[in-house]
């Protein structure tokens, strides 16, 4: 593959596992994304995408998916408010 587009394709797709359509349990959903980091077309995969009210789930499974390897690299979805001040 051309470098340029390796460059513009790298990291593109984000892990939502934890939504629809897979609505996979959290531990389900880091074991995939786990296996996912490992394959070699892992250099397109990119952020775990979390519910920011799942955070205090995910800290304590995060070392099963990390490991020794690269750190894992989240988006977290915040809920909104009415007003600026929610």
């Amino acid at each position: 593959m051309r470098s340029g587009l390796k460059a513009l394709l790298s990291d593109i797709i984000d892990y939502a596992g934890l939504f629809p359509p897979a609505r996979l349990e959290l531990d389900a959903a880091l074991e995939s994304y786990a296996r996912y980091r490992s394959e070699p077309d892992a250099w397109m995969l990119g952020d775990f995408v979390c519910p920011a009210t799942r955070l205090d789930d995910l800290t304590p499974r995060l070392a099963d998916v990390v490991g020794d390897g690269d750190p894992l690299s989240l988006s977290l979805i915040c809920g909104g408010g009415d007003d600026l001040g929610d």
